[in-house]
């Protein structure tokens, strides 16, 4: 059987951009009940230095910032 070819056809129709639809947003929320009064269970300890302090808390700043699918996109490095 041979195919015969079709002058006619002149191959599939794609629009110049596609549309994306944004999906829903959907962010981390922190709980910071873990903060009390109690020195050996808040930020004023002694027991953590200013630097460790400061990372933590821009690490949480930018987790609850980011869309949960990009967080979860992120290289597991």
């Amino acid at each position: 059987m041979k195919i015969k070819s079709s002058k006619n056809f002149s191959g599939a129709n794609f629009p110049d951009q596609a549309p994306i639809n944004r999906h829903h947003i959907s962010r981390l929320a922190f709980n910071f009940s873990f903060l009390t009064k109690q020195k050996d269970y808040n930020l004023k300890s002694k027991k953590l230095s200013k630097s460790v302090k400061v990372k933590l808390l821009e690490q949480i700043s930018s987790l609850s910032e980011d869309d949960k699918v990009i967080i979860l996109n992120r290289p597991k490095d």
